[in-house]
């Protein structure tokens, strides 16, 4: 019982969480700060550049075969 109501209670107060993080205002970044970073203002519409990735099964998966798809990339390791 008393697990249950722990993954309840860190459910609730991750998805809390996420509903801060997403509906906090961010400060934007001005052109003058971009600069002196070194970097400039992405202007109109950028693609990501296609690549290639193996697959668990042992395939390739192509970037530019899910393109008008939402993709998440997660980067992980084991230390």
């Amino acid at each position: 019982m008393k697990e249950s109501y722990n993954r309840v209670v860190i459910a609730v107060l991750a998805t809390m969480g996420l509903f801060f993080v997403l509906n906090s205002p961010a400060a934007p970044v001005g052109v003058e700060t971009l600069q002196q970073l070194g970097l400039s203002p992405v202007r109109g519409i950028v693609l990501a550049p296609d690549f290639v990735l193996p697959t668990l099964n042992g395939g390739d998966m192509s970037l530019v075969e899910h393109r008008g798809q939402v993709v998440i990339l997660n980067f992980w390791t084991t230390w």
